[in-house]
């Protein structure tokens, strides 16, 4: 009983956790192979063509559907991201060479409210974020 135990939570650690941001990568290969957007060759899922975003108003209109953004590429704990109009775009599938500092990037957009950090009765803070904090994300997120 106690090997079980321990054979589950080999197999949900890091993609178990309640707010974390990567998610079942099994289709992301599929996302990435027709480069423009489009399926091509063999692809059985058509993907809707993506559409190009540049400013926050257009990221704001762009929720939930097919992006393509363009930026300066920073590195960080959760996954690389691209700046766009002075916001971070997170892409967690991915992670670029150290030495790439401009990237465009294509993934379905979403704004993501990451767990909120508590405080327990010791005065121990937990891993987490301060309140209403949200992020834009790229899920199945491929470069171009």
């Amino acid at each position: 009983m106690r090997l079980a135990a321990v054979a589950i939570a080999a197999v949900c650690m890091g993609g178990c956790m309640k707010g974390e941001p990567k998610h079942d990568t099994s289709t992301a290969g599929s996302a990435a192979s027709g480069g423009s957007g489009a399926a091509s060759g063999g692809n059985a899922v058509a993907l809707a063509p993506a559409r190009s975003v540049a400013t926050f108003a257009e990221l704001k209109a762009a929720a939930g559907q097919r992006v393509r953004v363009k930026g300066r590429v920073q590195h960080e704990k959760l996954g690389d991201s691209v700046v766009v109009d002075g916001l971070d775009v997170l892409c967690p599938d991915l992670r670029l060479p150290d030495d790439v500092t401009e990237a465009e990037l294509e993934g379905r957009l979403e704004l993501w409210e990451p767990p909120v950090a508590t405080t327990n009765d010791k005065g121990e803070i937990s891993q987490g974020v301060t309140e209403s904090t949200r992020r834009w994300v790229l899920r199945d997120c491929a470069r171009v």
